[in-house]
């Protein structure tokens, strides 16, 4: 296996951000699987766990509004909105096709493309994500507001409810997809976790 430089590092404020988003997340998840959801019809409270997930839930609204914002203001040489949701683009969705040909070309060889030279792919997957997560965060924080403006919605808003446990294990899902495709890469001599990391001093800034 011959090995491969590294990814070009991203900024050290997208590094840092990408940490609290993803430590936010993996929080939320753990809690999710070991808390008790209170139900007041049948005289239920929810246990500290649920607490920790409630204002937990908060925090991860603030770090999406945050993430959002910094891919906004952030340098255009990093990856922006465009690549993240390719759908709306007949070049980009043909990037994406190409990339994706590319991939299958790769696998049938026993190997990767090197993610510098395959981006349209993993950035659409990680659009993806950005959206469950933003749902999953803004549903989440709609249904502590019902709690402390009155009590909860009223039953026609139940579906947000409905909807952020389902987006949930959709989140799963992709938390396994995603880091399950950087070890990949890793395996395969792409260094892609280093530049990531925050600590790294390959970044300019």
């Amino acid at each position: 296996m011959n090995h491969i430089e590294p990814i070009q590092a991203r900024s050290r404020i997208t590094r840092w951000v990408h940490l609290l988003l993803a430590l936010i997340i993996v929080h939320q998840m753990v809690m999710s699987a070991v808390m008790q959801v209170p139900n007041l019809e049948r005289g239920r409270s929810g246990n500290l766990w649920w607490s920790f997930h409630e204002y937990g839930g908060l925090g991860a609204f603030l770090i999406v509004l945050l993430f959002w914002g910094w891919s906004v203001v952030r340098d255009g040489r990093e990856t922006g909105c465009g690549e993240w949701f390719p759908w709306f683009s007949a070049a980009r969705r043909y990037a994406l096709w190409q990339d994706i040909c590319s991939y299958f070309r790769a696998a049938l060889q026993l190997r990767l493309p090197a993610p510098e030279s395959s981006t349209a792919l993993p950035a659409a997957i990680q659009g993806i994500g950005l959206l469950l997560v933003t749902v999953l965060a803004a549903s989440g924080t709609l249904f502590w507001l019902g709690g402390e403006l009155g009590g909860g919605w009223p039953a026609r808003f139940r579906w947000v409810e409905e909807l952020h446990g389902a987006l949930g294990n959709l989140v799963w899902y992709y938390l396994s997809v995603h880091v399950g495709a950087a070890l990949i890469h890793e395996f395969f001599g792409h260094r892609i976790l280093k530049p990531m990391s925050p600590f790294s001093r390959q970044s300019p800034r």
